[in-house]
């Protein structure tokens, strides 16, 4: 941070508090304001500041700015066209005599080579102080508050009162509530309130789901955070900076504890694209997605968590369903919100969510049962994907659509190596054999398709395995039976069984392990279908392979 000529302007001096409200909002100029003596509220960007002889409020032009107080203030005003690197956000900021005493000094209208000494020491110590400034809430200086204050700050989840507060730290609640008020010009409960918001806002800010950051952040629900944002933002509308001559600086903002520096979010420009979805829709949706939903938990849910794609909440299978692995055993789930199953969406929690793409899914041209695209392009962008098509076409165009396509190329080559390493230690006569897999579910033999491949189908076809031809069928799913056995010219030599509910009952489970010379292996399916998944399937099929060439 330097002035960016030696007469850059700088104008110090006394301010009255009358004229607070009345500045004029399309100033050019950012102001550092602070109290000779004694101790003054101001209130910005719905935050109140108490300014003192060591603390100072930095009020960057355009922002809106009021006080109460009969103590005499004192503002520096910076012109935002000749001093670079000012922070464009409010806050309080820690004032050291140094600092003070330049200020005051060029006040005396220093000219010549000791104005631009003084500017260089203003400059050096504002940026120290900056560093130590915080955004949001004053904290109290008594130490028993103090400390309250922090810990509500490290985690604002924790919503006791301010009496438990007390005895937690030896302290008398009446001492504590005085504190607050005089040093921060907030009560308790009021302080905890915006150290709360603030919170939440960074978190939001950093792309997390809306359920999430009301569970953190001591909302007890998501609605109650909804009602506090829009009653924030409500409060905060006449603090609303406009753009100023130039983009000065880089801007520090510190969240939570006093120290925490984070990077402000910056306004960018949204960049999009048109893309034809299965349903032969055109959408226009962003360029890089920031809060991505997908729904549909086993084909698009997978693919987007091992891309790493920002994914925010997916329709997820009731706990107690069995068509699908869990993908929790895969994946941290912890901030991904459910939005109900894959045909009958949650919309008041998509609505919530605020995403910026919805992936949906359809079968053969269809959308789902269940599944409204106009209402769910209502809430956002949404582009439908067909379970028909080829895994690779769906990976790929999955990919392009959340920019991630390179992340897609790495995970595809290595499950290339490892395919190429296990298909070259194969022995023949292990190649020459039928491999059947099987899912053994609600009493039933099932066996997925071509169509809607398993992670362990696709990892014998591209091991160049032999598979039974009703896997070519079709549907998409095939029940297995004696009599679909018999009717097949391909009986199985090898089963690859993943049991989900008892065997015993199951009709023909006798004959069929029969047929293939009991050589039953028990295999979990992987969830998903990503490249991960298939690498998970391979490892699995590699165990298998080793037992048949050793048993040869």
């Amino acid at each position: 941070m330097r002035p960016r000529s030696a007469d850059a302007e700088l104008d110090v001096g006394p301010l009255p508090i009358v004229d607070l409200a009345t500045s004029d909002l399309a100033t050019s100029r950012h102001r550092l304001i602070w109290a000779s003596s004694g101790s003054a509220l101001l209130r910005l960007a719905a935050f109140p500041i108490v300014v003192g002889p060591r603390r100072g409020a930095w009020v960057p032009c355009g922002q809106r700015i009021t006080g109460d107080s009969t103590a005499e203030l004192i503002h520096a005003s910076f012109d935002a066209g000749t001093w670079a690197g000012l922070p464009v956000e409010p806050r309080a900021v820690p004032l050291d005599e140094l600092l003070v005493a330049s200020l005051l000094h060029l006040a005396d209208r220093s000219e010549g080579e000791r104005a631009a000494v003084l500017q260089s020491v203003i400059a050096d110590r504002l940026a120290a102080a900056f560093a130590e400034s915080t955004f949001g809430p004053s904290y109290p200086v008594d130490p028993a508050a103090r400390r309250v204050a922090e810990a509500v700050a490290s985690d604002p989840s924790d919503r006791r009162s301010l009496g438990a507060w007390a005895r937690e730290v030896a302290a008398s609640e009446r001492t504590l509530r005085r504190r607050f008020v005089q040093e921060t010009g907030l009560t308790f409960t009021d302080w905890s309130g915006a150290s709360r918001m603030q919170h939440a806002r960074s978190l939001l800010d950093a792309g997390l789901a809306r359920a999430v950051v009301a569970r953190r952040c001591g909302y007890r629900t998501t609605k109650a955070l909804t009602i506090a944002l829009r009653s924030d933002r409500e409060t905060s509308s006449c603090a609303e900076t406009p753009a100023t001559p130039e983009a000065v600086g880089d801007p520090q903002r510190v969240s939570g504890r006093a120290g925490a520096v984070s990077s402000p979010t910056r306004p960018r420009r949204r960049t999009t694209k048109v893309v034809t979805d299965a349903l032969a829709r055109t959408v226009s949706v962003p360029v890089a997605p920031t809060r991505v939903v997908a729904m549909a938990q086993f084909t698009l849910g997978d693919p987007l968590l091992a891309i790493d794609a920002p994914l925010v909440g997916m329709a997820m299978d009731e706990d107690s369903s069995t068509w699908h692995p869990p993908l929790a055993a895969a994946y941290d789930l912890s901030d991904i919100v459910r939005v109900g199953t894959e045909n009958r969406p949650d919309i008041t929690t998509l609505r919530e969510l605020e995403p910026d793409l919805i992936v949906a899914y359809s079968f053969r041209g269809e959308p789902l049962e269940g599944v409204d695209i106009e209402q769910l392009q209502r809430i956002a962008p949404t582009v439908t994907f067909d379970e028909a098509r080829p895994r690779d076409v769906h990976l790929d165009e999955l990919a392009a659509l959340v920019d991630r396509a390179e992340a897609l190329d790495r995970q595809r080559r290595s499950y290339l190596r490892a395919v190429r390493r296990i298909t070259a230690d194969v022995p023949e006569h292990v190649r020459n054999e039928i491999v059947t897999p099987v899912m053994i579910l609600g009493g039933r033999m099932w066996s997925l398709t071509n169509t809607n491949p398993s992670p362990i189908e696709c990892a014998l076809r591209d091991l160049g395995l032999r598979r039974p031809r009703f896997i070519q069928d079709d549907e998409l799913y095939i029940r297995l039976d004696v009599e679909q056995q018999r009717a097949s010219p391909d009986e199985p030599d090898v089963l690859l069984v993943e049991s989900r509910s008892d065997a015993s009952v199951v009709k023909g489970w006798d004959e069929l392990r029969a047929v293939a010379r009991r050589r039953v292996f028990d295999i979990d399916t992987p969830a998903g279908v990503s490249y991960p998944s298939g690498e998970a399937a391979l490892d699995a099929l590699e165990c298998v392979l080793t037992q048949l060439a050793d048993a040869a």
